[in-house]
Parts: structure tokens; C-alpha cells; sequence
């Protein structure tokens, strides 16, 4: 007992110290926002990094979103679903509608809209096309991996695997409900507002009472991308093989998350400080997920006895 309350104590110490660390940081972003912001020179919001990884970051939350309704789905099909044909139809018809959604959502957000002698509309293009190709791999490779190894019949490993998505679901849901929030109450503009049409200069979390608002804090195509974290949840066996694939997803996340944030300040479309506290949610909402979920299945647990 004093072991865990040693541990936990610990654990708590190491998130204050973060926080506080977090805090410090936070600072001179805030500060030096604007100045930041007008810096940056005026080519590079519409560079081909800026509008590739803008690209990038809005599509990126298709892949995790994905893995969780893949396991859903299999899961369904083990616990209730009892032939196999029907099962093939619920799996193949669930992949159809998900990759079609994949596409269309570029699609009907003008990334496909190219326009000859246009760099900007090649770039989006490209973008987009990049996300779609990494993300169909990622599904081609797991739906091989899952059914190459019988994952889809083994029980054990569903069982695991669907307690982790609660984790992953609650970051996802409840940090892209915070940033939207944030977003209406606060109003802040965006940089290229404030400096190419001369609007008015918010600090982070000064709320905009004007009736000129925008919604620049914080930043969703971060949140979006640094949301290939909540992979780390599915790594739960103790062995070499899944530390390494640890450093790989959090080297891989870390890298889309930074890409995409600088991105979103070079294309004047965000302020540091919406980028930096969108991944800041985001670690607050990985710290405490587990904690949240568990403390709520043991909450309805005794209603489904």
C-alpha cells in the first residue's frame, strides 16, 4: 500500500513539475506573440511546407479515429455477430464507407480544386494526396497485420485492445470538444487578421468581447496531429518489441505534431502560443484518461451485474 501511494505521490510531483515547467514556457510565447507572428515572412504562408502540412494536419485525425473503429468493429463482430458472412459484410462494409469518407472529406474541402499555373492549388493537392497515401497504407498494413496473426478470432487480445480504446476515445473526443470551446469563448484573431487588415491584438486567453471575432486559439490541426499519441495506449505488453515501437510512435508523433504546428504559424493562421497550448491539452487530457475511464467503469460496472 505505501508503495503505491509512493508511486502515485511521485506521479503527481512529476505533473506539477511539468505543469509548472509548462507555465514557465508559456511566457515568452505569450509575450512576444505578435512579434513572433510579424517576423515571419510574407511567402511563406503560402510556401509549399505551409500548405502541405496544413493539409496534412487536417486529415491526419482519420488515422487513429480509424484504429478505434476497426476494433470496435471487430470486436462486434466476435461478441455478436455469428456467421461468418455476416461478419465479412459488416467488415468490408465498414472499410468501403470509412475510405470513401477519407477521400470525400478532402475532396469537398478544396484539396483536389487544382488550377493550372496555380503552385498553392498543386501544393494543397499534393497535401492531400499524402495524407490519403499514408493513411491507406496504415490501414492496408494493419487489416494484414490483424488477420496475418488471427487477431480478429483471439479474445484475449480483443479484450485488451478494446479497454484501451477508452482511453484513446476519451482524448480525442473530449480534447477536440476543449479546443472548440476555447475557441468561442476566447475569439481570438488570427495573426494574419491582426496583420494584414489591421483587427486588434488578443494575448492568449484575453477574451475578445468585440464584434470582430475569430478562432485562432487554440489550434485544432495540431490538436489533430499530435492525436497520434493516443497510439501509445495500445503498447501494453512489457517487451523490447513494443518499447521500440514506443520510441517509433513517439518520434513519428512528436515530428507531425512540430511540422504541422510551425506550419500553422507560417501560414499565419495561428499564433505560437495556439500552438503550444494545443499540445498542452493534450497532455492533460493523455495525464488523466486513464484515471477518468477507469473511475467511470467502476462507476457503472455494478448497474450492468
Amino acid at each position: 500500500m505505501a508503495i503505491k501511494l509512493d508511486k502515485k505521490l511521485k506521479k503527481r510531483l512529476l505533473f506539477w513539475m511539468i505543469i509548472i515547467l509548462i507555465s514557465l514556457l508559456s511566457i515568452p510565447l505569450i509575450i512576444f506573440d505578435l512579434k513572433i507572428s510579424k517576423s515571419i515572412p510574407a511567402t511563406w504562408s503560402k510556401s509549399w511546407f505551409s500548405l502541405i502540412f496544413d493539409q496534412i494536419g487536417i486529415g491526419i485525425i482519420f488515422i487513429p479515429i480509424y484504429f478505434l473503429l476497426l476494433i470496435f468493429v471487430l470486436t462486434i463482430n466476435y461478441s455478436l455477430i455469428k456467421t461468418k458472412k455476416n461478419k465479412q459484410i459488416i467488415y468490408w462494409l465498414f472499410n468501403i464507407i470509412y475510405l470513401l469518407i477519407n477521400v470525400l472529406f478532402f475532396y469537398y474541402n478544396d484539396s483536389f480544386n487544382f488550377k493550372k499555373d496555380s503552385k498553392e492549388s498543386l501544393y494543397k493537392l499534393v497535401g492531400s494526396l499524402v495524407c490519403i497515401l499514408v493513411s491507406f497504407i496504415f490501414y492496408f498494413s494493419l487489416n494484414m497485420y490483424i488477420y496475418k496473426k488471427k487477431l480478429y478470432k483471439d479474445v484475449y487480445w480483443l479484450s485488451n485492445i478494446s479497454s484501451k480504446t477508452g482511453y484513446a476515445f476519451f482524448v480525442i473526443f473530449f480534447s477536440q470538444i476543449t479546443v472548440q470551446l476555447l475557441k468561442v469563448i476566447f475569439g481570438r484573431l488570427r495573426p494574419d487578421e491582426v496583420i494584414n487588415s489591421n483587427k486588434d491584438f488578443y494575448y492568449a486567453f484575453e477574451p475578445n468581447f468585440s464584434s470582430s471575432r475569430g478562432n485562432s486559439f487554440p489550434s485544432g490541426h495540431t490538436l489533430s496531429a499530435s492525436l497520434l499519441f493516443v497510439f501509445l495506449f495500445f503498447f501494453y505488453l512489457p517487451n523490447k518489441k513494443t518499447q521500440v515501437l514506443k520510441i517509433i510512435t513517439i518520434l513519428t508523433a512528436s515530428i507531425v505534431t512540430l511540422l504541422v504546428g510551425i506550419s500553422r504559424i507560417t501560414m499565419l493562421d495561428h499564433f505560437a502560443s495556439d500552438v503550444y497550448f494545443s499540445i498542452v491539452i493534450l497532455f492533460i487530457y493523455m495525464y488523466y484518461s486513464k484515471s477518468v475511464v477507469n473511475w467511470f467503469r467502476k462507476k457503472i460496472r455494478p448497474r450492468n451485474l
